[in-house]
């Protein structure tokens, strides 16, 4: 799972970086990502990472989690107070991450 904050419109460079230095363990393996950020829940940062991951061989699923206005979910103490649209979104996106990574292991095997 990739959590992707949106940096100027794209991916952060330490999520790019990390991409481009473990390519080959991640070959054929799935991706989720849950992307945050202002009014776009991250959304471009999630859209710009996803080309990125399939050129690596990385399998980036449909499924993922967009956050937007984050700080609005942080209570006083400054911890993530999820709402329960966020929680399905979650486990439906880790749902079928497990999916797609059993789907996958035949591809990792050989």
């Amino acid at each position: 799972v990739f959590v992707a904050p949106e940096y100027n419109y794209f991916a952060a460079p330490a999520i790019v970086n990390a991409v481009d230095y473990l390519a080959r363990e991640w070959k054929y393996k799935p991706a989720a990502i849950f992307s945050y950020g202002g009014v776009s829940g991250g959304l471009r940062a999630a859209q710009a990472l996803k080309p990125l991951l399939t050129a690596v061989g990385i399998m980036p699923i449909p499924e993922g989690v967009a956050l937007p206005l984050y700080q609005k979910l942080l209570d006083e103490d400054g911890a993530f107070d999820a709402s329960e649209q966020v929680r399905g979104g979650a486990k439906t996106m880790l749902d079928e991450l497990s999916r797609w990574s059993e789907a996958l292991k035949p591809m990792r095997a050989a």
